[in-house]
Formats: C-alpha cells, sequence, structure tokens
C-alpha cells in the first residue's frame, strides 16, 4: 500500500487510505464482527482470481510488446510486463537491448496504446570492479531478489563508487528502493558502509 499510493489513481489512493484508517481503528477500539466460516475462503478465492488475472494480463501485455518492437524493427527482449497499483488496463514493461533498458507503459484503454515512460537507463560496465562489488556482504539482501541490474561506477580519490539498481523499482537518481551504494579502495577492496 505504502509503496503504491503516488503511482494509483487518485481516488484509489484515497480509498487505499481510508481502508488503513479503517484497520486501525478497528485494531484501536477493538470491534470484532461475528465471524463467518466462509468468509476467509471467499476472500482466498478472490485473491487468487485477481492474481490469475494479473499474470494472465502481464503474459499477454508481453506478447503484445514483442509484437510492438518487430513492428518498429527495434531490437530488444521485453523482460518484464508487470500490473501497475489499481489498475488492470496498464502494464509497465521493461524492455533490454545489449547496452540499456527502456521503459514503455502499455494502456488497452489507449487508441496508442505504447507509451515510452522514461529515459533509457545504461545496464552498466562489467569488469572486476562491478565483481568486486557485488561481494560486498551489506548487499546480499538486494543481490538475492535483483533481477535487472544496473550498474554505473564513479572513480574516487581512493577507489571507486559502485551504485546498483534494479530498474524495477529504481528508475531515478539516488538511494532508495532497489538501490545501493558501494565504496571500493584502490584495490577492489570493499570499505565498510558508513
Amino acid at each position: 500500500m505504502v509503496t503504491g499510493v503516488g503511482s494509483a489513481p487518485p481516488a484509489v489512493a484515497w480509498l487505499w487510505v481510508a481502508g488503513a484508517i479503517a484497520i486501525a481503528g478497528v485494531r484501536t477500539w477493538g470491534w470484532r464482527p461475528a465471524p463467518h466460516p466462509s468468509c476467509g475462503d471467499r476472500l482466498l478465492g478472490l485473491r487468487y482470481g485477481v492474481y490469475r488475472s494479473d499474470v494472465g494480463g502481464s503474459r499477454l501485455a508481453s506478447h503484445q510488446a514483442f509484437e510492438w518492437l518487430a513492428e518498429r524493427g527495434d531490437i530488444g527482449s521485453v523482460v518484464m510486463a508487470g500490473p501497475l497499483p489499481a489498475n488492470p488496463f496498464v502494464r509497465d514493461i521493461v524492455i533490454v537491448d545489449e547496452s540499456h533498458y527502456h521503459f514503455v507503459e502499455l494502456n488497452w484503454l489507449r487508441r496508442d496504446r505504447f507509451q515510452l515512460t522514461g529515459p533509457p537507463i545504461p545496464r552498466g560496465p562489467d569488469g572486476p570492479v562491478i565483481d568486486a562489488a557485488l561481494t560486498a556482504a551489506h548487499i546480499q539482501g538486494l543481490t538475492t531478489w535483483m533481477r535487472f541490474p544496473a550498474y554505473s561506477v564513479e572513480p574516487l580519490t581512493s577507489g571507486f563508487r559502485v551504485t546498483i539498481h534494479d530498474v524495477r523499482y529504481a528508475r531515478l537518481e539516488g538511494l532508495g528502493l532497489g538501490t545501493v551504494s558501494v565504496e571500493l579502495d584502490r584495490n577492489l577492496r570493499v570499505r565498510p558502509p558508513r
């Protein structure tokens, strides 16, 4: 809820906020409805149906994005087509080529369905500097779930700063969700984080 409110349509964002306030109120005042044995089953079934529609929609979006790329004569592969918060008719698509990630929004309700949503992000260099940065203990959590990495290397007077982004989440400058920074000395030894 917290990460999706900013990109959700305003009416849905307010609905989410109202839901969070309602949950907080129920927890604070201890109101409990009478148990209904099949309520949990119905909610689980509803959630499963929503999940399956998200998966099916993302597969369809991926297929359509491949066709769109072929029509344009672009070289690239669709690596992800995922739903956006609270809008089942829109998919966020990540396309990768030899050197960059490209970002496209597919909106089934628009006449021109495909729209570029931001500048391409370089995938970054390979080599010993990146390999050394990936050994840092403080980023091992990120490396376990990172799927679409982009690397940038900044030379420092005493070594290097490597910034690692998972482009599914981190498309802007600066640190945040899906972004970490690692400093190395000139011998490519990891410096402890500050």
